[in-house]
């Protein structure tokens, strides 16, 4: 049984990574949920070959929440990233709305938290991995007692 469930879950991030793939590359905007975490920004970094590789399909299940965010807001360094080299699929996400790039300095980990929480000191900020792909209730669940 636990084989079945490990085929299971390869097929469907197969299908979800494909999906978001797809919605990128033909700029298929996901439907954006109307119902809004007020105040809430989502959070993340990338580095290296992963601002292409990995973050699309983090930055992607973020549009696909039944929760939206106020803001998505990828930080990169900015020593090897500006306007013109980063990733087509991030310049693509940027033109759908909520996803905001900020160049920043590298320190690792903390890239994620410490410029969100000297920019959005009065916001709720979520910090998320740039390597997972999270559930369209990942918000929400955040929020339900």
């Amino acid at each position: 049984m636990n084989k079945l469930r490990i085929l299971y879950d390869l097929i469907m991030g197969l299908y979800f990574k494909s999906k978001a793939w797809i919605c990128i590359t033909c700029n298929i905007k996901p439907k954006i949920s109307k119902i809004k975490a007020e105040n809430t920004i989502v959070s993340l970094t990338s580095y290296g070959d992963r601002l292409s590789r990995c973050a699309p399909y983090a930055i992607y299940s973020m549009f696909t929440q039944n929760v939206t965010p106020e803001k998505i807001t990828l930080w990169i360094d900015k020593y090897k990233w500006n306007d013109s080299n980063i990733p087509f699929s991030i310049r693509r996400m940027k033109g759908w709305g909520i996803l905001e790039i900020n160049y920043c300095e590298d320190i690792r980990s903390y890239t994620k938290l410490l410029p969100a929480l000297q920019k959005y000191s009065e916001k709720i900020i979520i910090t998320i991995d740039d390597d997972l792909y999270y559930s369209k209730s990942f918000i929400k669940e955040l929020y339900e007692p």
